[in-house]
């Protein structure tokens, strides 16, 4: 669903910025006129939320700055099943923000509950001596907004949806006489459940910036 929403409307950086972040997937601004202001930094998760700012907000200039199933995670690497870095990115990402002196606001979105759910050893770092998956997954976070807030940048972590157990179209009224579903509502503290670990990581993250 996420890549039926499609970016290829919006402008691409420039030259100079994709040397910059050869590895990026994506590097879009949602106009031509004028700098960038704010900046969307993370995996699909931050396309998707592009989308959507970029038709609201249409005052301000957005730079969308995407790596396909990558956390934006600094000084610490998470590796693909085929052993490709899925956060070799996110360095390349912070420099190129941290040189826009245009760029006042970061907002960091990402598929969080999927990435700590990996199992141990997926994610490394040769900063931090921690080994296991949500100690390394908040030293990186914890990095990445450091790192921005060091050059002055305002820093937002985006908590994502809560993630449904079923597709919201089989819910909708159908043609045919087909009835819709009638399991369509997931329990508060159901979805608080799943999230507790990435919300507990960005509470204690927000306390310490």
């Amino acid at each position: 669903l996420t890549r039926d929403m499609d970016v290829t409307a919006y402008p691409v950086c420039d030259a100079t910025a994709r040397a910059q972040m050869p590895t990026l997937d994506v590097c879009v601004v949602s106009s031509d006129r004028g700098p960038p202001s704010m900046a969307v930094l993370g995996d699909s998760h931050a396309y998707r939320f592009f989308i959507g700012v970029a038709a609201l907000d249409k005052g301000r200039n957005w730079l969308l700055l995407e790596t396909n199933a990558g956390p934006p995670l600094s000084g610490v690497e998470m590796f693909n099943s085929d052993g490709t870095s899925l956060t070799r990115s996110t360095a390349d990402a912070v420099r190129h923000l941290n040189r826009q002196d245009s760029v006042t606001t970061v907002v960091l979105a990402f598929f969080g509950t999927e990435y700590l759910s990996a199992p141990d050893g997926r994610l490394s770092s040769r900063l931090f001596a921690a080994t296991d998956t949500a100690s390394l997954f908040a030293a990186g976070l914890d990095r990445t907004v450091t790192e921005l807030e060091a050059r002055g940048k305002r820093v937002i972590v985006l908590l994502d949806n809560p993630r449904l157990p079923f597709d919201p179209r089989d819910c909708l009224p159908r043609p045919l006489g087909l009835k819709a579903a009638k399991n369509c509502a997931l329990p508060r503290e159901d979805a608080v459940k799943e999230q507790g670990q990435l919300r507990r990581i960005v509470e204690q993250l927000a306390k310490a910036h």
